[in-house]
């Protein structure tokens, strides 16, 4: 995703698929992120952290408080609540 899409960027627009929150996901299933339900500073920030929309990512741990642990490839990132709650995924 670009700058230009970035900046386009439209929470509101959503495809028919099912969509799952990180909170709603199991442990150690492929998912691919699809959506993001946030500001387009959110949005940059997962781009920054390598996580831009088609991602596939998988769950390795759900935190007390509402943090999500995630893996990309060999990439393991702790998010807090307010951003992993903003994430959307379906199962790859």
């Amino acid at each position: 995703m670009n700058q230009n899409q970035i900046n386009n960027f439209n929470p509101a627009s959503r495809c028919s698929e099912i969509r799952l929150s990180l909170h709603d996901a199991r442990r150690d299933v492929p998912y691919l992120i699809s959506a993001f339900d946030g500001g387009k500073e959110m949005l940059q920030k997962l781009m920054e952290l390598g996580l831009p929309i088609g991602s596939e990512i998988r769950i390795l741990r759900h935190q007390a408080g509402g943090g999500t642990v995630v893996a990309k490839g060999n990439l393991r990132l702790a998010l807090g609540p307010t951003l992993a709650s903003s994430i959307l995924i379906i199962p790859a």
